[in-house]
């Protein structure tokens, strides 16, 4: 396994930041990761924190082929509406 520094440009014209570093086996399974875990990572990051922080969830949100997705874990004290309400905090969302 090598670690990888993933670089990204935010705008076209626009200088190259540093976003982070990865470990792979090869440079194509880097490239994927890459967009895997950066391409939205600050969407997640923030989305994550408007829940718990704005909403009293916690749920982390993960970005997986450039989309976000929560992973949902309930225990014997959730109930229905909990759910309900953390549905209606993502699409509330922006």
């Amino acid at each position: 396994m090598e670690i990888y520094e993933v670089f990204r440009q935010e705008e076209p014209g626009s200088g190259f930041v540093h976003a982070g570093s990865l470990q792979a086996p090869d440079i194509e399974l880097a490239q994927q990761y890459a967009r895997d875990i950066f391409s939205r990572r600050e969407d997640a990051v923030r989305l994550q924190y408007a829940l718990l922080y704005q909403h009293r969830i916690e749920a982390p949100i993960l970005c997986l082929n450039g989309r976000l997705w929560v992973r949902i874990s309930a225990q014997v004290y959730n109930t229905l509406e909990d759910v309900e309400a953390l549905a209606r905090a993502i699409e509330a969302w922006q």
